[in-house]
Formats: structure tokens, sequence, C-alpha cells
């Protein structure tokens, strides 16, 4: 009887321990997935900021190099979620021929890669 009354307590313990254990499990997998979304969203951010940070040096090698002022066109924001071929593309169509001629030709002269 005695042993019976122990086992039934014990019992009870284990369900009250697997049931917080459960608890505690899904708040868990809650705050995975909010800190998955966290690091998907800095990614995002981290890719721009590169973006933003190549169109920096395009432009600041425009100004070397032509000694002037490069003509942009449009928003800059627009081109923050695309790649870095992208930006060359558009580059191409804000800086006239001439300009991406003679950048191109300084770029081969100093060996560098962008």
């Amino acid at each position: 009887m005695e042993e019976n009354t122990e086992l039934k307590s014990r019992i009870g313990e284990l369900e009250k321990n697997r049931t917080d254990t459960v608890a505690e499990n899904v708040e868990l997998r809650a705050r995975v997935v909010k800190l998955e979304q966290d690091i998907d969203e800095l990614k995002k951010e981290l890719e721009s900021k590169k973006n933003h940070k190549f169109q920096k040096k395009c432009i600041l090698i425009a100004q070397i190099l032509l000694n002037e002022e490069p003509v942009v066109q449009g928003a800059q924001h627009r081109l923050h979620s695309t790649g870095w071929y992208n930006d060359i593309r558009k580059l191409k169509n804000i800086i006239n021929r001439d300009r991406i001629y003679k950048f191109r030709e300084f770029i081969d002269r100093k060996g560098l890669t962008l």
C-alpha cells in the first residue's frame, strides 16, 4: 500500500516535470525562430551595407580618375538590394562610355580588382 502511494507520488512528480519540460521546449523553439529571423534581417542589412560601400568606392575611383564629380541620376537607394554585378550595369548607364573606358584602363594598368 505504502509502496503504491510512493509510486503514484513519483509518477505525479515525473508527469509535472515532463509538462514543465514540454512548456520550456515550446518557449525555446519560439526563441530560436525569433533569433533566426533576426539573423536573416542582419544578413540583409549587411549585404546592403556592402553594396553601399562598393558604390562609394566606384564613385571615389571615378572622381580620382576623371577629376570631376560623377553624374548620378535617380535615387541611389535602388541599388542597395542588388548584387555588385547589377550595380556595375547600372553605373554603366549612369557614366558615359568614354568614362567607363578610362576607368577600365586605369584599373587594368594598376592591376586592381573590385
